[in-house]
């Protein structure tokens, strides 16, 4: 991507003025402890730097609230790190300033997510009469959670759960993690099992990834941590999509699934390209053409908001080329699938390249859509790399 810096408010405006819809994402990167497997930019937690944070965010809220005028946003998403640690009142506080400063009349999903440690009765009673219409957590096993870094046990994250259907809602999602070291025997089916039983409408489902810079890197690179077998990982993968299929869950994106009108709405407008605002540090935008990133560490982020200054230094503005990159990255993750443009199967390094794909039973080709099949789920990264790895010669003319 091209990198230029921001010179004035000015070069937004174009994609501005005929910009109709769009979500917000707010980025909270504070957390009480760090997780083993996990290198997103968040800090340790002081009361302090939450105070002095919600603040600059509440600002920031309202500067892009008025420059936004207007202009109706669809779904909001609090995420971090750990957005239930700036507790009842100060989440409030935020929901109140998006109200105030937003057009949400029409708003559709209203997503916070809550620790199982943090989730109260209080707490969740509180966000939802602040317009809060979705809860996500992340519980990732209910067997000694606290041996990967998380602050709950099994027995609180089952308590959390009662806590969110107490508190009045009926859209909520869990997350799960298979392909843990240490398990103990059948820990990931005795998890779907159980969390199913409780009829949790939504369920994110992840193969675990090791952050490059995470605690649990360290280890493996020492040998000092042993992960399962790669075997052992597909048939968590395939294992789980069975089960969750056969108890009417919806297996909708790679690592998402859903009972039907539970499909998370949010994270459909990355999926689908859609435009998005990031508020918070560390946070992204997807404004049109351009992309934008929010200062990290949050200590920068202050400073540059006590300047005056509400735009990153830099503002990526995305070719189209790059931009299909993007959508084939996002659409092909999707069981739906993609519609590419007709005259991209006459491109010889493209038709190949999807040609052998198809001959190995690994993408389905209907007319003009592309869609990873189920035999190829399990290499969806590599498929999706070779796909977009054409677009060189797709556009090289252009």
């Amino acid at each position: 991507m091209r990198s230029r810096q921001l010179a004035s408010l000015s070069i937004l405006q174009p994609d501005f003025k005929s910009l109709q819809n769009f979500s917000i994402y707010i980025h909270f990167p504070v957390c009480k402890t760090i997780c083993a497997y996990c290198d997103f930019p968040r800090v340790k937690f002081t009361n302090n730097l939450i105070d002095e944070y919600i603040s600059a965010l509440i600002k920031d809220i309202r500067f892009w609230g008025n420059l936004l005028s207007g202009k109706r946003v669809d779904t909001v998403y609090i995420g971090g790190g750990t957005p239930s640690l700036a507790g009842a009142d100060l989440l409030k506080n935020v929901s109140c300033a998006l109200s105030e400063s937003f057009n949400l009349e029409l708003l559709q999903e209203f997503t916070v997510e809550v620790n199982p440690d943090d989730a109260s009765f209080q707490l969740l009673e509180t966000l939802r009469e602040a317009g809060v219409n979705r809860i996500s957590m992340g519980i990732q096993t209910l067997h000694n959670p606290e041996r990967i870094g998380r602050r709950h046990s099994g027995e609180k994250a089952l308590e959390a759960i009662s806590n969110i259907k107490k508190s009045g809602y009926t859209n909520f999602n869990a997350d799960l993690i298979f392909g843990l070291p240490d398990c103990v025997e059948n820990e990931f089916q005795q998890n779907l099992e159980i969390l199913t039983s409780l009829d949790i409408p939504h369920l994110s489902v992840y193969g675990l990834t090791l952050g490059e810079h995470s605690y649990w890197t360290e280890l493996y690179k020492k040998g000092q941590l042993i992960l399962p077998e790669e075997e052992s990982w597909i048939n968590d993968f395939y294992s789980a999509r069975d089960f969750l299929e056969s108890h009417g869950y919806s297996h909708y994106e790679i690592s998402n699934y859903a009972k039907t009108g539970y499909e998370s709405r949010h994270n459909q407008v990355y999926w689908n390209l859609g435009y998005w605002l990031g508020l918070g540090s560390g946070s992204s935008s997807s404004l049109g053409n351009y992309r934008f990133t929010m200062e990290f560490p949050p200590q920068n982020y202050l400073q540059r908001l006590a300047m005056g200054k509400h735009f990153p230094e830099d503002i990526e503005i995305v070719t189209a080329k790059e931009e299909w990159s993007e959508k084939l990255l996002s659409g092909l993750r999707m069981t739906a699938g993609i519609s590419v443009p007709r005259d991209w199967f006459s491109n010889e390094c493209f038709r190949n390249v999807t040609r052998n794909l198809f001959n190995q039973d690994l993408i389905a080709i209907d007319d003009c859509k592309i869609k990873i099949t189920r035999k190829g789920i399990i290499r969806s990264d590599n498929i999706i790399f070779m796909i977009i790895e054409t677009l060189d010669s797709i556009f090289e003319k252009q």
